[in-house]
């Protein structure tokens, strides 16, 4: 993960994660974690979440903190079929606790309620 400074610096840092060919699923301190194949972004109650695609999870940012950790770790599904997240792509906040995630290899978009610990496949 880099960030990109519009101050009259213009830099870029890293963030989170390694190089390119250094990829994973690490929780904990920016400087340990690992990802593989981040895609999707969104702002979402004082944290950044990431579609970390390849390894099947929604991961979250704490920018204060400067820790990443899994968002659904141990979400009862309310599908009859409970289906796991086959390659999220995209991730999109509607508030700060309502996630919609484009769940690519189910062909379905997820429905996460953050403080209810609840994910369902949206239906509108």
């Amino acid at each position: 993960m880099r960030a990109l400074s519009l101050d009259g610096q213009r830099r870029v840092t890293t963030l989170c994660g390694r190089g390119l060919f250094e990829f994973g699923h690490v929780n904990g301190p920016f400087t340990k974690s690992l990802f593989q194949h981040p895609l999707g972004i969104t702002w979402c109650d004082g944290a950044l979440l990431i579609s970390d695609s390849y390894n099947a999870i929604v991961r979250r940012l704490d920018l204060g903190n400067a820790q990443v950790a899994d968002v659904d770790d141990g979400f009862v599904c309310e599908d009859a079929l409970s289906l796991p997240l086959a390659e999220p792509s995209g991730v999109w906040a509607d508030g700060a606790d309502r996630v919609f995630v484009a769940d690519t290899n189910n062909h379905r978009i997820v429905e996460l309620r953050i403080r209810e610990r609840r994910r369902r496949t949206w239906a509108g």
